[in-house]
């Protein structure tokens, strides 16, 4: 728990448009529950400030902030990507050779001549006062 007034700061995945990351979610379906439809898009103006005000925060600024990440080649891309906690599920119920194929295949477009990957991404941030 912040303490009275103290900034928390809330990280979330930005506009799926702008997010090549996103592949990651059509990669990992087939091993996962399905996702509910139509979920909050917590990246929408307006919606993690909702949820903060609902948690006793009060918003004070959002913003947009976007970066690449870059892997050598394709057992980076999948070491790296594995980590993520629906990666993880994944492998506990598919095992992890299935999944780290998967990934690599969703991320085939993003492949560069020379076998590296460059995933740029958007987030979406809220700071807020606890």
């Amino acid at each position: 728990m912040a303490k009275p007034g103290a900034p928390v700061v809330i990280q979330v995945w930005g506009d799926p448009e702008r997010c090549d990351l996103d592949a990651l979610h059509g990669a990992l379906a087939p091993f996962l529950p399905p996702r509910p439809a139509g979920g909050p898009g917590l990246w929408k103006p307006g919606v993690l400030e909702r949820l903060a005000t609902e948690a006793g925060l009060t918003p004070r600024h959002a913003f947009e902030s976007r970066w690449a990440y870059t892997f050598a080649d394709d057992e980076e891309l999948a070491r790296g990507l594995l980590a993520a906690a629906n990666a993880v599920l994944a492998v506990e119920a598919a095992g992890e050779e299935p999944v780290r194929a998967a990934i690599v295949e969703a991320f085939a477009r993003h492949r560069a001549r020379d076998g590296s990957y460059r995933l740029a991404n958007e987030w979406h941030y809220l700071v807020a006062a606890g």
